[in-house]
């Protein structure tokens, strides 16, 4: 009887146990368009100063240390804008917490350097060694312009390194952490909470204001300006439209507009007034007849098939190069 009992209370205790795990739910954060930018680029200047002013106009409107929310999305890019990126957002009066989608390289370094640092259940970080060049003068065997350059990247990258070691809470070392981006370190979700690199996974969705919204981001090309059209809710990556942006003899306008207005290309597109005088056998008409300037392209050697192809190629960039491949430096 006695073991009896024994095995019961064991029972219940491992079904409360079970109970417990099984009640345990994934934090829910929901994006509002108040307090929510997303990074859905490289880091470049042009990305940086977009996502810069974004934050500006937020915080500009929501109470002090109130946070803000950075979804990344990103392949990495450029040290330096990312640099520029983080001295300003540790500048404002307020916390800006990083959701990752996707954060490869400089993106793993945002996640790093600014709040509390979300992540999705299969949400990516990457982190590898950095890598550059540049130019400069050097001399045989003297402390040169190209050691100087180099010793104050490499100074940077330990100093970023350092940074991200303190994250991890003695999750990582320095020789650690150096192992383990030799290769590439390629994390899911939970796999970057266990090694330090972030801190909790969450469940994560948009706000009725964000779904029902758009937002583009705008690729140039020699032809025109390939303008992207995205889901404001930035946990929806997919294109929902891709159009060119034509400089016209009538100001700037989509491929469609353009076609619709029944615009022109081509080096026979008449794009000023003419007047043509008209013939009745050898008499001249008193009354010539004037021709309205058509719709046309101002660049009159492009073709429907090159603004065709440049659009396909940014769509192609997009998706390949942003969404599933790190083809920059850091």
């Amino acid at each position: 009887m006695k073991k009896l009992l024994t095995l019961l209370i064991a029972l219940v205790v491992s079904f409360q146990t079970y109970a417990q795990v099984s009640l345990k739910t994934t934090k829910e954060i929901v994006l509002v368009e108040d307090n929510t930018v997303s990074l859905r680029d490289a880091f470049t200047d042009e990305s940086v100063a977009g996502l810069i002013e974004k934050v500006s106009k937020l915080n500009s409107n929501l109470p002090s240390g109130y946070p803000i929310n950075l979804v990344l999305y990103s392949p990495g890019g450029s040290i330096q804008a990312g640099l520029e990126l983080f001295g300003y957002l540790k500048g404002i009066n307020r916390p800006v917490n990083t959701i990752t989608l996707f954060a490869a390289s400089m993106g793993f370094q945002a996640v790093q350097q600014l709040g509390t640092r979300y992540i999705m259940e299969f949400g990516v970080l990457m982190s590898h060694k950095a890598r550059g060049g540049f130019e400069g003068e050097f001399d045989d065997g003297d402390e040169s312009q190209m050691d100087s350059r180099a010793g104050l990247w490499k100074r940077r990258i330990a100093i970023m390194n350092k940074h991200i070691i303190n994250r991890t809470n003695g999750k990582q070392t320095a020789e650690s952490y150096k192992v383990l981006v030799a290769p590439e370190l390629w994390m899911n979700g939970q796999e970057a909470v266990d090694k330090g690199f972030a801190d909790e996974v969450v469940s994560v969705k948009c706000s009725a204001e964000l779904e029902k919204g758009t937002e583009n981001i705008v690729m140039n090309t020699m032809f025109g300006s390939v303008r992207l059209t995205l889901s404001a809710c930035p946990i929806r990556t997919a294109i929902l439209d891709a159009t060119m942006e034509l400089s016209t003899n009538q100001g700037k306008m989509t491929l469609e507009n353009f076609a619709q207005k029944g615009g022109k290309l081509g080096s026979e597109c008449r794009s000023a007034g003419e007047t043509k005088t008209t013939y009745n056998y050898e008499q001249r008409s008193e009354s010539p007849i004037f021709l309205a300037p058509e719709l046309c392209v101002i660049d009159n050697s492009i073709t429907l098939e090159q603004i065709k192809k440049a659009i396909q190629e940014k769509v192609t960039v997009f998706k390949k190069d942003i969404k599933n491949r790190v083809i920059y430096s850091y």
